[in-house]
């Protein structure tokens, strides 16, 4: 747990875990583990997960510090965007996920994105 959500990486990234955080009524924040995936949009099309994120518009620019203790570099610029998807149920299914009979389970998506990073 982080700040009262769930905090995970890539290896959470499954619908079978996001079926779980439904259940519990849970918030929750996991890495994408691929961007390949396809995805239902709020117009219900069927997209990479990348080529939706390239349609979402910006949210904010800020400028980070990195930490002394980890890099010497200038401060990183990011861009922020989101969007709100749905995630298809997979084809195979584990029999957890049979019993939620869920068809998508609807999400946000963030995207933190450093541009303009010095060549390193």
């Amino acid at each position: 747990m982080c700040n009262g959500f769930t905090c995970a990486d890539r290896g959470a990234d499954s619908f079978e875990v996001f079926c779980h955080f439904v259940a519990q009524q849970a918030d929750w924040v996991v890495r994408a583990s691929s961007l390949h995936r396809v995805i239902l949009t709020p117009d219900a099309e069927e997209v990479p997960l990348s080529a939706y994120l390239l349609t979402l518009p910006l949210a904010a620019r800020t400028n980070e510090t990195p930490r002394a203790s980890r890099t010497t570099r200038a401060d990183a610029k990011l861009e922020v965007r989101f969007g709100k998807l749905q995630m298809p149920a997979p084809a195979q299914q584990s029999p957890y996920v049979k019993t939620r009979n869920l068809s998508s389970i609807e999400m946000w998506v963030v995207e933190v994105r450093e541009v303009d990073a010095p060549q390193e």
